[in-house]
């Protein structure tokens, strides 16, 4: 079979584009002051069915994305990652799904072409290249797989705005795809945007304690997969979680399975920078049963 590759677009931009450099900007990513402080080792530990990871630049939220591919590598190995991620772009369907693999500077990492055309045959996602080609936030998460995993398989899905009924609709038919053929979710977010920049300013002083304080609130809805209150609070508030589809989804898929949530690693952008005028939170999120 002759399989279609994509050559990762945002190497040289999210993460580096040589192979040395992202083995070192990697090892970094997990051994910094903000990260694990040790590699990954794979193992077979416990069973991870869910997680949640930030999609910045490795040099911001590198270290707390490390927690949950830590863990991922300590986890049983599923046959495919199911990741959801944010159309930041807006080009393209609702609901857009990739047929092609992806070659970063560390190798191919390979579709499962099976549950792609599966999701398409049940209609519940379009087949759209172009959403894919020009979005990060599902590529920046290949380097991490490659580095702590080795070995995976990987379906991305894109998401632009859709409304509660839909994420509902969405997530009953992957449920019944999980209940068939199992594997992990993975939502692809960051969270608050702070500042000027991102036209979001709730409060003007004190800000990392009230960046802090505010997305605690949001994850503590995470964590008690209260998916119906956390896309409420998201659309009613105006808050700036990008991939909160992504989590809804996921949410919902948990909820469904029986899963409990763990907070891995918070912080945000200005811990990294010193500038919180204008900083975004992280959070590295796993879900186990």
């Amino acid at each position: 079979m002759n399989r279609k590759i994509r050559k990762a677009t945002f190497a040289g931009q999210f993460y580096s584009a040589k192979r040395d450099s992202l083995i070192k900007e990697l090892n970094s990513c997990f051994l910094s002051e903000l990260g694990v402080g040790k590699l990954p080792e794979l193992r077979e530990e416990h069973k991870i069915v869910g997680a949640i990871s930030p999609h910045a630049g490795y040099a911001f939220s590198g270290a707390c994305a490390s927690f949950v591919y830590f863990e991922l590598a300590k986890a049983k190995k599923p046959d495919y990652f199911l990741i959801l991620g944010v159309n930041h772009h807006g080009m393209g369907k609702k609901i857009s799904i990739s047929e092609m693999d992806v070659e970063t500077p560390l190798g191919i990492c390979e579709v499962n072409r099976e549950i792609v055309l599966e999701i398409i045959r049940r209609k519940l996602a379009q087949l759209d290249e172009t959403a894919h080609a020009y979005e990060h936030s599902i590529e920046v998460q290949l380097p991490f797989m490659q580095f702590s995993l080795k070995k995976f398989k990987f379906v991305p899905i894109l998401f632009r705005e859709i409304e509660l009924d839909e994420c509902l609709e969405f997530a009953e038919g992957i449920c019944e795809i999980l209940r068939e053929k199992p594997g992990v979710v993975l939502a692809s977010s960051d969270f608050t945007h702070y500042g000027s920049m991102y036209g979001y300013l709730p409060f003007i002083s004190q800000i990392k304690e009230n960046m802090y304080k505010l997305d605690r609130e949001i994850i503590d809805e995470i964590l008690r997969l209260n998916f119906e209150k956390f896309f409420k609070r998201v659309r009613v508030e105006g808050l700036t979680v990008c991939g909160y589809i992504p989590i809804t989804i996921l949410l919902i898929l948990m909820k469904r399975i029986g899963a409990k949530g763990r907070l891995l690693k918070y912080y945000t952008s200005g811990d990294v920078t010193g500038d919180y005028e204008n900083s975004v939170g992280y959070a590295s999120i796993i879900f186990e049963v």
